[in-house]
C-alpha cells in the first residue's frame, strides 16, 4: 500500500473513531491491518475497538503478536538510530487495550493497567525516550536494543505483570551490565500480601493483614466461609487483585453484603484485607500520600472523605470549598513530617528503608497509637495535575515531584555511564 495511502486511510480510521463510530473505525483499521501495518497506533486502536465491541480474546491475541515481533516503539522524533535515547520497559501480559475517553471526552485507544505512566512525570523533559514492551516468554538479545545507558522499568503491578517483570529480570541476570531503575526483582516484592508480609513487623507500622486467595466459581457462602477459616472478621475488605479504582472492592460487613455484590460465584485472585478504621475528627476518612523519589519522599495528597475507600475521583464532594480541609492539606503538603508525628514519619522511614526502589508511592494515615498505618504501597500509583485544576495549590507540589522524578533520570543516567 502506498505510503499516503496508508497515512489517509489513518486519518479517516482515527476521525471515525473521534466520532464515535467505532465499527466503521474498525473496519477501516482492519484495512491496514490485512496490509501489514507495523504502525503501532494503528494496531493498539485496532486491538481496542476489537476489545470494545466484545472480542477481548482476539484483541490481546493481537497485541501479542504485533509486540512480539515489534518489541521497539517508534523511534523519537528527531532521533537517529545510532543516537542514544531512554529505554522505558513496559510489560503486556495481563494488560489490555481498551477505548477510553480523552479530556475532550472524545473515544482513544490506550493500554490499561500494570504500569505507571510518566505523561506528568516527564512533562516537559526533552530526554529522547523509547518503548521496550515485553512479553512473559521474551527473549530479548542485548545486541538487538538501540543505543542506551539506562532502562526505566514502568511495569509496576504485580497482579498483572508479574511475568512480564519476570522476563525483564531474566534479561537482566542475562545482561549484568545494563542499568535499571526499578529492579523487577524488588517490584516482585510489592504485592499487597507481600507488602504485608515484609513490613508489619517495622517499628511504627501497621499494615492491615493481607490474604490473597485464587477463587474458582466460590459462591458468597463459601469465600464467608473461607474468609472465617482464615480468621478474618467483619467487617474486612473483599478486592480483585489487579484493580486500583475502587470499583471491585467490597467492605463485607454482613454475608448478604457480599451476596448483593456477587450473586454469582467468583473465579481468579482476590484479597482478604483485615478493615483498620480511622476517623479524623470522628468524622472523615483520610488517606495520604507520598511519591518516594530515590528514597525521598515527595507529600502528594491529602484527601477526606465521608466514604471508607478515599479514593481522587470523589476528593471534590467533600474538600472543594471546605477551607478546613483544603488548609489540612496544604499544612500536609507544607510540612508532611510534622503534620503526621514523629512516630508516624518514623515508620514512613523505615517502610522506605525496606523497599529498595528509585520510584514508588506510598498510601497511607496515623492510627489511633501515632504508627504510620499502610494501606498500599506500590510503583502503580498515578502522577498527574489533574487535581490542580480545581485545588491550584497543589501545583508546585506536583511540579516538584515531577522535577524530582527528572533528576533522579538524569542523576541515573549519568551513574549508568561511568
Amino acid at each position: 500500500m502506498p505510503k499516503s495511502s496508508s497515512r489517509d486511510i489513518k486519518s479517516h480510521a482515527e476521525k471515525l473513531l473521534r466520532d464515535s463510530r467505532l465499527n466503521e473505525s474498525r473496519g477501516v483499521y482492519q484495512v491496514l491491518i490485512d496490509a501489514g501495518s507495523r504502525d503501532p497506533e494503528v494496531n493498539l486502536a485496532y486491538a481496542g475497538l476489537c476489545a470494545r465491541l466484545g472480542n477481548e480474546d482476539a484483541a490481546h491475541r493481537h497485541l501479542s503478536e504485533y509486540y512480539r515481533d515489534n518489541p521497539l516503539g517508534p523511534l523519537p522524533d528527531g532521533v537517529g538510530a545510532d543516537d542514544a535515547r531512554l529505554l522505558y520497559v513496559r510489560g503486556f501480559d495481563k494488560t489490555y487495550p481498551m477505548i477510553g475517553l480523552d479530556r475532550e471526552d472524545r473515544p482513544i485507544a490506550r493500554l490499561r493497567g500494570g504500569h505507571f505512566t510518566l505523561q506528568y512525570l516527564m512533562q516537559g523533559d526533552n530526554t529522547a525516550r523509547q518503548s521496550l514492551t515485553l512479553l512473559p516468554d521474551s527473549l530479548i538479545e542485548a545486541s538487538h536494543l538501540p543505543p542506551h545507558a539506562l532502562l526505566l522499568n514502568t511495569i509496576s503491578d504485580v497482579d498483572l505483570e508479574a511475568r512480564s517483570l519476570e522476563s525483564l529480570d531474566r534479561f537482566l541476570r542475562q545482561n549484568p551490565d545494563e542499568y535499571v531503575i526499578n529492579s523487577p526483582k524488588v517490584v516482585l516484592q510489592t504485592g499487597r500480601d507481600q507488602n504485608h508480609e515484609r513490613l508489619s513487623g517495622l517499628a511504627a507500622v501497621q499494615f492491615p493483614r493481607t490474604v490473597r486467595v485464587t477463587l474458582s466459581n466460590h459462591s458468597s457462602n463459601e469465600i464467608v466461609q473461607m474468609a472465617e477459616k482464615l480468621s478474618f472478621s467483619m467487617p474486612y475488605i473483599f478486592r480483585q487483585a489487579g484493580t486500583h479504582t475502587g470499583r471491585e472492592t467490597l467492605l463485607v460487613s454482613t454475608p448478604e453484603t457480599l451476596q448483593g455484590w456477587a450473586p454469582s460465584p467468583l473465579t481468579g485472585d482476590y484479597y482478604l484485607i483485615d478493615y483498620h478504621p480511622v476517623l479524623w475528627r470522628d468524622e472523615y476518612y483520610r488517606k495520604m500520600r507520598l511519591f518516594v523519589i530515590d528514597g525521598e519522599p515527595y507529600p502528594v495528597v491529602c484527601h477526606f472523605d465521608k466514604v471508607w475507600i478515599v479514593h481522587g475521583g470523589n476528593r471534590h464532594a467533600n474538600m472543594l470549598g471546605n477551607r478546613e480541609l483544603m488548609g489540612e492539606e496544604v499544612s500536609f503538603l507544607s510540612d508532611w513530617r510534622s503534620f503526621v508525628g514523629s512516630k508516624a514519619a518514623q515508620g514512613i522511614e523505615n517502610v522506605i528503608r525496606d523497599t529498595p526502589l528509585e520510584f514508588f508511592g506510598i498510601d497511607f494515615n496515623v492510627a489511633d497509637d501515632g504508627c504510620a498505618l499502610i494501606y498500599e504501597l506500590n510503583a502503580t500509583m498515578r502522577h498527574s495535575f489533574e487535581h490542580a485544576e480545581l485545588f491550584p495549590y497543589k501545583q508546585p507540589f506536583d511540579e516538584a515531584i515531577s522535577q524530582a522524578f527528572q533528576d533522579m533520570v538524569a542523576r541515573h543516567s549519568r551513574m549508568a555511564q561511568g
